[in-house]
């Protein structure tokens, strides 16, 4: 069931959780535009800065701070039972989740900020590909918590496997590098940063998708014995 089904005698009530929801998709966007500009960061790209995409981070926390307070309001205004109380509870969870992913961004941003290193192109291609995988992910994770569809969110959970795959690639290459090319340890550990930011990208968003179970089904999809979310073969 998404929101939009639910109707109540009160429409200021519709309203007003209709808000939350706008405002947790507004803070997504923000989050995913700045997943995108670190990206272009990384890959040289003058247009944009690191320092920029750093205080960006800013605007993340504050929309996390506006989600909560909102909440809050909806909770202390209308006493909210059932699947209205659960849908807010979600929202929360979810805002923290964005607010971690911002925190990814600016860890995989803070990794540019110094000139004297540079990544070498072969770990630079593959941290793009796998940035790429995770702002799709980001993306369709958000498509389907917005139509709070369980089909769509399996989908995007099993996702993250391809990204925690390329994660463990850098992560070997970058190990081998260090025991040839002792001249490259800073490049090599910068690659790693950036790597790990953006793998706990796709984790974020599992979470996200566990949310949408929690919301639709009304428990814990670590506490079902049934197997909601697997890996495709």
């Amino acid at each position: 069931m998404t929101l939009n089904e639910k109707k109540h005698i009160m429409k200021q009530y519709d309203r007003d959780l209709n808000h939350l929801l706008s405002l947790l998709l507004t803070m997504g966007s923000l989050v995913q535009k700045q997943l995108h500009d670190a990206l272009l960061v990384m890959k040289g790209n003058s247009e944009v800065s690191a320092r920029a995409v750093v205080e960006g981070d800013q605007q993340v926390n504050s929309m996390e701070v506006a989600v909560d307070e909102a909440c809050v309001t909806l909770i202390a205004r209308r006493q909210p039972l059932a699947d209205d109380l659960r849908f807010i509870i979600t929202i929360l969870k979810v805002a923290s989740e964005l607010e971690r992913i911002g925190d990814s961004v600016d860890k995989m941003s803070q990794t540019t900020l110094h000139d004297d290193v540079t990544i070498e192109k072969t770990l630079q291609d593959k941290i793009d590909v796998m940035a790429q995988d995770a702002i799709a992910m980001l993306h369709d994770t958000l498509r389907a918590f917005s139509s709070m569809s369980l089909e769509e969110a399996k989908n995007v959970y099993a996702r993250d496997i391809k990204i925690d795959s390329r994660y463990q690639e850098i992560i070997t290459d970058a190990k081998i590098g260090m025991k040839t090319r002792a001249d490259s340890v800073d490049s090599l550990l910068t690659a790693i940063l950036a790597a790990r930011a953006i793998e706990r990208i796709g984790d974020r968003c599992q979470n996200i998708c566990e949310f949408i179970y929690y919301y639709l089904k009304g428990e814990d999809v670590r506490e079902t014995e049934e197997r909601v979310f697997e890996y495709e073969n």
